[in-house]
């Protein structure tokens, strides 16, 4: 996996960041790039770029980004803030990704359901959260 042709690995330690209220006023809506969680991991932690999307969180650090599982509470968050509300300053954890979702020789490894159910089943069309920033890391 790669952004902008840059290496992605995957994080092996939870990284523990604080929102405070000067990263929200500085923070844009739908842009993972400069939203408040993003402007704490570049504060704190002194990477020269974040992404923070719904369900991912990356981190450049040196030339490599590091990729973390958004936590719930800060999905929550980045949901009412891209869609007009406040954003709540506080701590959040960024963990790594289960073993079944990390990387794996180049390609994300995935145990997801099969592409056709069982006979007589059907597969039901998953729920899309719309009004808010892009879903990927190349969007």
């Amino acid at each position: 996996m790669r952004i902008n042709g840059e290496k992605v690995r995957d994080a092996t330690e939870a990284l523990k960041i604080t929102i405070t209220p000067k990263d929200v006023a500085k923070g844009d809506t739908k842009d993972p790039a400069s939203c408040a969680a993003a402007q704490a991991c570049m504060r704190e932690h002194h990477a020269s770029a974040a992404r923070v999307h719904v369900a991912r969180t990356y981190l450049k650090i040196g030339k490599e980004w590091v990729r973390y599982q958004t936590p719930a509470a800060l999905r929550s968050e980045i949901v009412a803030f891209d869609r007009g509300g406040s954003f709540e300053p506080g701590d959040y954890s960024l963990r790594p990704l289960p073993k079944s979702e990390r990387v794996k020789r180049g390609k994300a490894h995935t145990t997801g359901a099969p592409k056709r159910g069982r006979k007589g089943h059907h597969r039901i069309k998953p729920h899309v959260t719309t009004g808010i920033r892009a879903h990927g890391a190349n969007r």
